[in-house]
Formats: structure tokens, C-alpha cells, sequence
């Protein structure tokens, strides 16, 4: 017979006091807006943000494609990232002295090397003749470098409800 996982909890406030607690830890991935402003080949600023540059290519514009790229990975890595938040909730309630901090950190460092690797693989849509025959390289969210580099995870001040 399979064993049963089961869950007392003896003060009715821990589950929140547990939510409360992690969430004074949350973690936001994606380009932030400290990141600067987006540079071209030759390092010249553009008149636009990496955060900018980001936003039209992960939901497209009039002239760019949707490429994107946060979206679909936090789909596909949902499992792992709930897997992750769960062991770390199993510590936060068996361990006193847990560096939840730390922890969180790592989901962070996680989900960022996750969004890093989906930019860097994204062959669709390709980029227009003219645009790979200028970047020397058919990699649509790849010319500097700057894009990927600028993908980064932060904490993030707990909203207060």
C-alpha cells in the first residue's frame, strides 16, 4: 500500500504566515527597467530601452514579429519551478534557521538561465534576408549580445494587501 503524504497544521495561521514569508522573498525575472538603454553594433545608444527592445519582441509590433520568449518558458518550466518552490516550503515550515533569502535567490538564478537559454535557441520567426545579411548571423534575438545579457532576476518588494 502506497504511503499518504499528510499535512496537520496546528496553527491556523501558519499556511499565511508561510505565504507572507516567502512572498517577502519574491523574485521577478525578465529585462528590468534599470537595465539602460539599448546599444547597437557599434555601441552607440539607439534612443531606446533593452527593456523596450525586449517588450516589442517577446508580444511584437506592426513591423516586428512576436518572438517571444519569458512567456513560454515559464509554461513549459511551471512543473519545475512549482517542484523548486515546494521544497523550499517544506523547509520554511521544518527548519527554523532556512535562508529563505537564499533560496528564493536561486529560483531567481534558475527561471533567469531558463529565459537565457530559450533567447539564445529561438530560430522562429527568422529574421528578414536583409536583417541576417546586417547581423552577419540568423539568430533573431541575438546581435551584441545585449538582449540576453540583460535578462536578469531581482527581488521584489512584497505588495501590501
Amino acid at each position: 500500500m502506497a504511503a499518504r503524504n499528510k499535512l496537520v497544521v496546528r496553527n491556523p495561521n501558519a499556511i499565511r504566515d508561510m505565504q507572507r514569508r516567502i512572498g517577502a522573498h519574491a523574485v521577478a525575472v525578465g529585462v528590468h527597467g534599470d537595465a539602460g538603454a539599448h546599444k547597437d553594433e557599434k555601441g552607440h545608444a539607439t534612443g531606446t530601452t533593452v527593456a523596450e527592445v525586449y517588450w516589442w519582441n517577446e508580444f511584437g509590433t506592426s513591423r516586428i514579429p512576436e518572438r517571444p520568449t519569458l512567456r513560454p518558458t515559464f509554461a513549459k518550466e511551471k512543473v519545475k519551478y512549482i517542484q523548486i518552490l515546494g521544497k523550499i516550503t517544506a523547509r520554511v515550515m521544518n527548519e527554523e534557521n532556512y535562508n529563505l533569502r537564499q533560496a528564493m535567490g536561486r529560483l531567481g538564478e534558475v527561471a533567469q538561465q531558463d529565459v537565457q537559454r530559450a533567447i539564445v535557441q529561438l530560430k522562429s520567426p527568422p529574421n528578414a534576408p536583409s536583417t541576417i545579411e546586417k547581423k552577419k548571423s540568423d539568430n533573431p534575438l541575438i546581435d551584441t549580445g545585449q538582449l540576453v545579457s540583460s535578462i536578469r532576476w531581482a527581488y521584489v518588494k512584497p505588495e501590501n494587501n
